[in-house]
């Protein structure tokens, strides 16, 4: 008899692309044949990932260091022909609020005829989520007002607005939202006035409104980062990497290799590579692997907004000093 066992395989655990940079063809006409390659390269590969920013028109590339960028784009021209013109590489950040705030908001707008009135009544804080993996729940909008004062299609109108409006695309850098929590508790309707359209736009005016109370900040990768390079050149090597805002944790050496473990922002690491080559006369490498996100410092916050929103012409928004 054919024996018949079940099998299980558990989830490949696929770490978060943390840099994404524009690509386009060196010509025109390439453009379709660079769109089948990196979809084909994606298939390959699920930490890379590609497709088009619909606001800015830019063809994006995510990976998870420059170096995992610089292969495909390498691998274009070697394999293909398809010369592809990388931008400046840039870090995905997350925007997260640290301030709990109740709100008791109404929204009315009267225009002629019949107008929009909305009233709600609730909470936004931070929500405690895992900052080291992108699966997981990272926000939770939810609201349990009574249908007496609130009907339940609007307050799934308000609550859909939050998910498909809000949390993809903030206020800061049209970055995702993460670590947020609203709760509707309450609130009233207006017979006339008060429609789907109104709890929504409700919704966005509330938060634009809250938004600043609840100091929002950027949130970026941190790396664990191995480096081998001759010993001899250990101490140069360790000194650049702590001049990038590296720290060191650990160091090893055996027989003519030193081996450097520490932890650093994604960002710090840009360049990196050459840096490397220089001081150990090409003799260096190392390795990245994402640890988790953490907050920025406002000054560096500010700086990557403002490097950010002005290079796709957007407007220019202030943190609140510390």
């Amino acid at each position: 008899a054919q024996l018949k066992e079940l099998i299980t395989c558990e989830d490949m655990y696929v770490p978060p692309r943390v840099i994404s940079a524009s690509v386009k063809p060196e010509h025109e006409r390439d453009l379709s044949k660079m769109q089948e390659r990196l979809k084909h390269f994606m298939r390959e590969d699920p930490t890379f990932n590609f497709y088009r920013n619909e606001e800015t028109s830019e063809f994006i590339i995510e990976g998870m260091g420059e170096l995992h960028l610089d292969i495909y784009v390498e691998r274009c021209k070697r394999e293909f022909g398809l010369v592809l013109l990388k931008g400046k590489p840039t870090v995905n950040y997350r925007e997260i609020v640290q301030k709990k705030v109740d709100f008791d908001f109404v929204y009315k707008r009267q225009s002629g005829g019949a107008g929009q009135w909305a009233h709600v009544k609730g909470v936004m804080e931070p929500l405690d989520i895992n900052f080291s993996s992108e699966k997981g729940v990272k926000n939770r909008i939810m609201a349990t007002a009574s249908n007496g004062d609130v009907r339940d299609g609007l307050q799934k109108a308000f609550v859909k607005h939050f998910e498909r409006k809000i949390l993809p695309a903030g206020t800061l850098l049209k970055a995702p939202v993460w670590g947020l929590k609203v709760h509707l508790q309450g609130g009233a309707m207006h017979e006339v006035d008060s429609n789907e359209q109104a709890f929504k736009n409700c919704a966005q005016e509330l938060w634009d409104t809250m938004m600043r109370k609840m100091e929002p900040t950027l949130i970026e990768p941190w790396m664990d980062v191995e480096i081998s390079v001759p010993k001899a050149n250990a101490a140069d090597v360790s000194a650049e990497f702590s001049r990038r805002g590296g720290i060191i944790s650990d160091q090893a050496v055996d027989g003519e290799i030193a081996t450097l473990n520490g932890e650093t922002a994604l960002d710090c690491m840009f360049g990196f590579i050459n840096d490397l080559r220089s001081l150990t006369r090409g003799n260096g490498e190392f390795s990245m692997q994402f640890k988790e996100y953490r907050p920025m410092p406002s000054f560096k916050a500010q700086t990557s907004m403002d490097e950010r929103n002005g290079s796709l012409g957007r407007p220019l928004v202030r943190l609140e000093e510390e």
